[in-house]
């Protein structure tokens, strides 16, 4: 087992985390311990990784900015190491308990597939969909025509003369809408 002393997070025997603030990462760069401890993560682990917490890198932290890129291009290209950047400590914890999870499951046949259930859209939210791929519709004409008519249907069944009224809908595309939905 490897001790604890070489990396903030030890998740298996092959994987190994060091986890710094943007501050904490600013601070080892200036008095140059980060170079000894990504040294050690990369040797001791074979699937090491570097966690970067927060935001606002570049800002004002004493340090000229092309040195904190040199650091960082010189962990992920020479080191090899995967850089994960993470707003918070909460973005963490979710990123640290997903890499355990997926690690648990690395010797098994099984695969982490994420599964998002597609929400079905309204009724209206279809009409204004199918308005909107006609030609010259576009999300903000298509509103229009719904709360004016209601429906498709309406819409086709309207006069040339007041769906005229309407901006932005003009004696051409009045006619391409009837064609389009006269059997």
């Amino acid at each position: 087992m490897i001790s604890n002393q070489l990396t903030d997070y030890v998740i298996d025997s092959d994987c190994g985390i060091e986890r710094k603030t943007i501050n904490d990462f600013i601070i080892s760069i200036k008095n140059k311990r980060v170079f000894n401890q990504i040294n050690n993560l990369v040797v001791n682990f074979k699937h090491p990784l570097i966690i970067l917490e927060g935001g606002g890198i570049y800002l004002n932290r004493g340090l000229n900015p092309n040195m904190i890129r040199g650091v960082i291009l010189w962990m992920s290209i020479n080191k090899r190491l995967p850089i994960i950047r993470t707003r918070n400590k909460k973005d963490t914890v979710s990123m640290l308990y997903l890499l355990a999870k997926q690690r648990q499951t690395k010797g098994s046949k099984k695969f982490i597939t994420l599964k998002f259930k597609k929400q079905r859209p309204s009724l209206y939210q279809e009409q204004v969909q199918i308005l909107e791929t006609i030609s010259g519709i576009g999300p903000k004409l298509a509103i229009e025509l719904m709360a004016k008519y209601g429906n498709l249907a309406n819409i086709v069944k309207a006069t040339d003369e007041d769906l005229n009224k309407l901006q932005n809908l003009g004696k051409s595309k009045i006619s391409h809408i009837k064609k389009l939905f006269t059997i």
